[in-house]
């Protein structure tokens, strides 16, 4: 229920699992690209420091694209 929440109030959702069966299910809660499966807990802290690069090109693009920063409170 929160993920609809979420989505029907524009926010982006995003998944970090340790669920091997994620694939089974959660491209149908967060779509195919919204999430990544974390096997071991030592690639946790490289697959958040690429999650986060993806996020601040997303934010560079759309300042370029638009012209506006993405507020975020």
């Amino acid at each position: 229920m929160a993920i609809i929440e979420a989505k029907q109030q524009m926010f982006e959702t995003f998944c970090i699992t340790i669920d091997e069966d994620a694939n089974q299910y959660l491209p149908y809660l967060f779509g195919q690209q919204n999430f990544i499966l974390v096997k071991r807990a030592v690639d946790l802290p490289n697959k958040l420091l690429k999650l986060y690069a993806q996020l601040r090109m997303a934010d560079f693009l759309h300042i370029l694209s638009t012209g506006r920063e993405i507020k975020i409170s």
